[in-house]
This record gives C-alpha cells, sequence and structure tokens, in this order.
C-alpha cells in the first residue's frame, strides 16, 4: 500500500496559508522597517489682522490729506480768490471709505454752510488723488475737514 495520503486541494490550502504567513512574518521582522517621511510642518496660520479704530483712521486720512493741502491752496484756493481782499474762508468735509489694504475706495465732499465755492470745490475734487493709508484691516469710513486759508 502506498504510504503517500493524498489530500485535498481545499485541505491543503488550509493547512499551507498559516504556515506561509508565518513563514512571512518571521522573514519580515529581519527587515529593516520602511522609512517614513517627516510629517510636513504645518504653516502657522496667518495672524488675524489687526484692526485700527476710526480714531486712527481718521489721524492717518488727516495726515494724507495734509501731503496734498499745499497744492490745493496754492492750485485751487490761492488762485480763485486772487484779488480778494481780505481772502474768504472756504471749508470742507470730506468722507473717506478706505477698504482693508488702506486703499481709498469712495469719497465724498460738501462744501462748510457759508464758505462753499462751487468752483473751489471743483478743483479740489479734481486735482487731489485717491488717499492711501496703512491698511485697517476693516473697511472704515472717516469724515475729514479742510479750511482755507
Amino acid at each position: 500500500m502506498d504510504m503517500r495520503a493524498e489530500m485535498s486541494r481545499s485541505t491543503a490550502i488550509r493547512i499551507g496559508a498559516p504556515i506561509v504567513a508565518v513563514g512571512l512574518l518571521l522573514v519580515g521582522c529581519d527587515a529593516p522597517a520602511p522609512k517614513q517621511e517627516p510629517a510636513p510642518a504645518r504653516e502657522a496660520a496667518p495672524a488675524a489682522p489687526v484692526v485700527a479704530s476710526r480714531e486712527v483712521v481718521r489721524a492717518q486720512a488727516i495726515e494724507a490729506l495734509s501731503y496734498h493741502r499745499p497744492t490745493l491752496r496754492t492750485r485751487c484756493y490761492q488762485h480763485a480768490v486772487a484779488g480778494e481782499s481780505p481772502p474768504p474762508p472756504v471749508g470742507f468735509t470730506f468722507d473717506f471709505t478706505f477698504g482693508p489694504a488702506g486703499e481709498q475706495i469712495a469719497r465724498g465732499v460738501v462744501e462748510d454752510r457759508g464758505t462753499g465755492s462751487a468752483a473751489i470745490t471743483q478743483c479740489v475734487t479734481d486735482l487731489l488723488p485717491p488717499l492711501r493709508i496703512p491698511p485697517p484691516g476693516q473697511i472704515v469710513m472717516v469724515e475729514v475737514p479742510l479750511k482755507f486759508p
């Protein structure tokens, strides 16, 4: 009688699979561990923008407007009132709206009661370029006076 015992294919798989798995496990223990790349450093979240108060923005707008005042005075006011003695006072109130980055996004002007001059107002609004201030971090509207002489 032949001593070789025959086993079914499914029985061979059931017995052989765990033996193969143990062999792979033992071989894998001697293998060096795969290198893991360090996790990329997370970028710090951008700091929340500093939000300037209306008073700070108003002071910055006054400073920006005062830079242009000598030119406006010479080219608009003095030109319009030349020959008048004494030169009459002229006043305006500007309302400036600044965006979060400090850019002027809107501007209006109102002549002060009793001191207005359409010619001077037109000249001033034509010559005054858009103002720029340090970034306030939000949209801000401020009122700023401008007076001559």
